[in-house]
């Protein structure tokens, strides 16, 4: 209370006393926080991860805990945050990237929420970067090389992916002997080619290959291969050598075409025939493996 004192009378000219008691309100205090995320921006390589300290300064006795939700995680990213409880004042905040997370940069919000306390939003710039990597494509996946002929090339296109820039070599594995491969590597830049040589007593058939494409610093990648070996395309008539008839007659012969590593038409024309004669090839173009030919 305050006394105050020396209160004249004006009645009686007295000096009187009197006290009176003046209440002063305490002003009131609200429960609230404040928080802050460092760094505010991150940046995370496909397959790798990153993390932040999320803080926070309590006011008005506020001690409670508090959750956290993360919001605008692009595709392949995931992200975790314990709770705070009402002892921490601060918390790590963990983004994951997957292999395959979308390449780019986005915007995520951190909110944090309290009991009976307005909940706070903190912005976050996230930055996914690509893995370095590569791939390789072949421009065929099967060749075919005749015996005692070289074919090819079969082009090999090397796809950098994450600003990867180092040497790649290719190899070719599984070849029967005796084929050889000729290897053009890409090094370090886009292109290679493989060319293909096959000697006269090579086996024939298919044979499946290997093409192994290598990087000292981030491995080996593989594709098949389809190897086809055959003896050089040939044709071959087979007939008898003998052909007799008595006059007037049309004697005939059957013609046998025989076929090397090709199929397709044949077209049969008769060259020199004697005077007199008439030779007719029935049929004179054809896709079977026989004909008839016909003196007259």
């Amino acid at each position: 209370g305050v006394s105050y004192s020396g209160v004249s009378d004006r009645c009686t000219n007295e000096t009187q006393s009197m006290s009176f008691e003046v209440i002063v309100a305490a002003p009131t205090v609200t429960p609230s926080f404040t928080a802050s995320v460092s760094p505010d921006s991150v940046s995370v390589e496909q397959g790798d991860s990153a993390s932040l300290t999320v803080s926070v300064t309590r006011d008005g006795g506020f001690n409670g805990a508090i959750s956290a939700d993360v919001s605008g995680l692009p595709e392949g990213v995931t992200a975790s945050l314990d709770a705070i409880d009402g002892a921490a004042d601060e918390a790590e905040l963990r983004v994951v990237a997957s292999n395959s997370a979308a390449a780019g940069t986005s915007t995520l919000t951190l909110t944090l929420s309290g009991s009976g306390v307005e909940p706070q939003t903190l912005p976050i710039q996230l930055t996914v970067t690509e893995r370095p990597d590569f791939d390789f494509e072949l421009d065929t996946d099967s060749l075919t090389v005749y015996h005692g002929q070289s074919a090819g090339p079969v082009g090999v296109t090397v796809l950098r992916k994450g600003g990867f820039s180092g040497d790649v070599t290719l190899e070719v594995e599984g070849l029967p002997d005796p084929v050889t491969a000729s290897v053009t590597s890409p090094g370090a830049g886009d292109q290679g080619e493989i060319r293909f040589t096959a000697q006269q007593d090579t086996a024939k058939g298919e044979f499946e290959l290997t093409i192994r494409a290598s990087s000292s610093e981030l491995g080996d990648k593989t594709e098949s291969f389809t190897l086809t070996l055959l003896p050089p395309p040939a044709l071959f008539l087979l007939a008898d050598p003998f052909l007799s008839g008595a006059p007037g007659s049309a004697p005939s012969v059957v013609l046998d075409i025989e076929r090397v590593s090709w199929q397709g038409e044949v077209e049969l024309v008769v060259s020199e025939a004697p005077a007199g004669l008439t030779v007719t090839i029935d049929p004179a173009v054809t896709s079977r493996d026989r004909a008839e030919v016909t003196v007259g």
